[in-house]
């Protein structure tokens, strides 16, 4: 993600664990929220990830169970 002109990397393994600077969140939200200086975020929609295939950029919901 990037914010404020700076890049910010976040790890999902789950809906309930995203490592963002060596600390674990229990939702993208939490993680995201850290970055915005404790601003409320909808976490699935502020971090993106890079589809592997496709190489295009992609909000992080659209990992989430459907």
């Amino acid at each position: 993600m990037n914010y404020k002109n700076h890049k910010h990397y976040a790890i999902y393994f789950s809906p309930t664990k995203i490592v963002y600077e060596d600390e674990v969140y229990k939702s993208p939200s939490a993680a995201g929220t850290k970055v915005q200086n404790g601003l409320p975020v909808n976490g699935w929609k502020f971090w993106k990830f890079t589809d592997e295939k496709t190489g295009k950029i992609h909000p992080l919901e659209r990992l989430r169970n459907k």
